[in-house]
């Protein structure tokens, strides 16, 4: 009787291989209060150019926003780093990326798609104003304390 064949063992290199930090949770598009939750300067995939990558924390969500380090993009960073508090000059100045985290903001979330499927993303961000919950929400909180309404009647 034979066995199961039984696979060769594999050599396989993880010393660079990092956990996905983001998950894009699809959350209704609207405004949200945040936190930026890290920075780490990263090379663009398409083109090479070096960028600032933070990572914004918004409900069950944790949103890349990507600050290309070119001029056309640094609107972005300058938003950014309003949002979290300090004014930009005018000038070329030295920034700490790192100073920002745990900075609280707001956020504009938009759908998005990726693969066909529906997620969220960081389309703006603005300085930090306590936002109300959206409607559902708050009936979601209610049934998460209570359980559902017909099941209370």
């Amino acid at each position: 009787m034979k066995g199961k064949p039984t696979m060769a063992k594999l050599s396989i290199d993880f010393s660079d291989v990092k956990a996905p930090t983001y998950t894009a949770a699809h959350q209704e598009p609207g405004v949200y209060n945040a936190e930026i939750a890290g920075v780490e300067l990263a090379k663009a995939k398409k083109d090479g150019t070096d960028m600032l990558v933070f990572a914004i924390e918004c409900g069950p969500g944790r949103y890349p926003y990507y600050c290309k380090i070119i001029p056309n993009q640094l609107w972005k960073l300058r938003e950014l780093i309003e949002a979290a508090g300090t004014k930009v000059p005018n000038k070329v100045v030295q920034i700490d990326p790192d100073k920002y985290v745990g900075k609280k903001i707001n956020v504009e979330l938009e759908d998005d798609t990726f693969y066909g499927k529906l997620r969220s993303r960081v389309a703006r961000v603005a300085k930090f104003a306590e936002v109300e919950p959206k409607a559902e929400e708050v009936q979601q909180d209610v049934e998460d304390d209570f359980g559902e309404f017909d099941d209370i009647l």
